[in-house]
């Protein structure tokens, strides 16, 4: 995909059609377009995200490959990994001066950094044990992020966070029960977001699938 960060693209796509797939960035000249080296080699780049609270609040591009999570600001002194793959990080999703990402293994559970190498931390054991909530469609919502979640009890619901384990909670029980009102991703489950909402498709048990929207607390 392409992502605009401080006026340059980024992307991914295999060199000279021989993969792996490696990070690009242009400035939208045939000369400004090129791979960003690195040592070793960063391969196969996916869900590339722009950070505008990045580290020293700029602008940096946050993405997922091979290895981790990594920040580039388009150089090659400028890209590094700051989550190692041990966490198996999936979905980074900035919110101010955070990313949120869903990691570990095999208890997979929502985590946070501020982009330093080393300083992510799990926000909340949602489900304790070994399989974990695996949050799934983190989606920024102002200074929080609201996400789906299986806490092993009441099935996947809606959840919101602020970074912190007081304030990650589900937003409701929209289906009673253990069964789940939110499909898993593999189902085709989507979420979107405007300044002050997050849009979702639920199932109560009464009225089947319909859209659903959030502001982020459980009154709304």
């Amino acid at each position: 995909n392409l992502t605009a960060v401080n006026g340059l693209v980024f992307f991914s796509a295999a060199v000279e059609d021989e993969p792996p797939a490696r990070l690009w960035v242009s400035d939208s000249s045939a000369v400004g377009t090129r791979v960003v080296e690195t040592d070793p080699a960063i391969e196969n780049p996916r869900d590339l995200t722009a950070w505008e609270g990045g580290p020293g609040v700029q602008s940096m591009l946050v993405f997922n490959a091979a290895g981790g999570l990594y920040l580039s600001d388009g150089t090659s002194a400028g890209t590094y990994r700051f989550v190692s793959d041990d966490l198996s990080p999936r979905s980074p999703t900035p919110v101010g001066e955070r990313v949120f990402f869903a990691g570990g293994s095999p208890n997979r559970e929502l985590w946070v950094s501020q982009g330093a190498a080393g300083d992510a931390e799990r926000v909340l054991d949602i489900a304790p044990g070994e399989i974990g909530s695996h949050p799934q469609r983190l989606t920024a919502l102002g200074d929080r992020i609201v996400f789906s979640a299986d806490d092993g009890i009441s099935g996947r619901e809606m959840w919101v966070s602020d970074g912190t384990a007081a304030g990650t909670y589900r937003l409701r029980d929209i289906r009673p029960g253990t069964e789940s009102s939110v499909r898993d991703d593999s189902f085709g489950a989507f979420v979107a977001a405007t300044s002050d909402h997050v849009y979702f498709p639920a199932d109560d048990g009464v009225s089947g699938e319909e859209l659903w929207r959030t502001d982020g607390t459980p009154e709304g």
